[in-house]
């Protein structure tokens, strides 16, 4: 068996990396990451800084950030590398994610396919989980939502979405509500009879940050993950985290 595919996480608030970014010398963004920079209202620019800055210091490991990575910035398609990075730990061509919410933003890096979704939300948000369950989840993830209590219930859907987005960023296409049904995110730690392989893997974490924000961070690819370490993540108090498979129901 080949050894898991090398996989950088980093998460941060977006108004401390806009700010560290001002420090950077004109020339910094590629000509597409300034077109679209350039089409956005003020608030949205913040935040496309603050991402692109965030993407290129998990890639240079925090050292020459600016100078080393040429990103492009195609329209409705993820980030993806031009130029840097030859002989570094993710290969000359590294795949990139990129996620945003509630003001806090996370990248992922890696060898091969990766997407990443966070959700950052007030603990006191509530939603329909009869509902959103109906639309975006398999028969099996219905019946794991259903054996949750009161509590745990809001908290649980939540990681089923956000595992369902970091899956379809992985393949680098939008939401696909009807492929959703079809498949069912299942722990790890759950007994299942299996036909095939996994269709893909996951990690989820969860935590709260120092604004009692409950944090949920999902990575996904598609073969086993390796040990992920999340940089700019010590403002978050998280519980251990758990890793989940991806089945094709028959």
């Amino acid at each position: 068996m080949s050894a898991p595919a090398a996989c950088a996480l980093l998460l941060g608030a977006q108004a401390p990396l806009w700010a560290n970014a001002q420090s950077l010398a004109a020339g910094w963004l590629t000509d597409s990451e300034r077109e679209r920079h350039a089409g956005m209202r003020e608030a949205r620019q913040r935040e496309f800084i603050a991402c692109r800055y965030a993407m290129r210091l998990l890639l240079a490991g925090g050292h020459d950030a600016a100078s080393t990575w040429r990103l492009a910035a195609p329209r409705n398609a993820a980030p993806h590398v031009e130029q840097g990075g030859e002989g570094g730990i993710f290969g000359a061509k590294p795949r990139l994610s990129l996620s945003h919410s509630a003001g806090w933003l996370a990248c992922a890096a890696a060898q091969g396919p990766v997407g990443v979704d966070l959700e950052r939300r007030a603990a006191h948000r509530q939603r329909d989980v009869h509902a959103m369950a109906e639309m975006v989840c398999s028969p099996p993830e219905r019946a794991w939502l259903q054996a949750q209590d009161g509590a745990r219930l809001q908290h649980s859907l939540v990681q089923l979405w956000s595992l369902k987005e970091a899956y379809f960023k992985s393949l680098g296409q939008g939401l696909d509500f009807v492929r959703m049904r079809q498949l069912a995110w299942i722990p790890v730690c759950a007994a299942l009879d299996m036909a095939g392989p996994p269709l893909a893997h996951g990690r989820l974490w969860q935590g709260r940050d120092c604004d009692a924000q409950a944090v949920c961070l999902a990575l996904c690819m598609p073969g086993p993950l390796p040990e992920v370490a999340i940089s700019g993540s010590e403002e978050v108090h998280w519980q251990p985290a758990a890793d989940w498979r991806l089945v094709v129901l028959a």
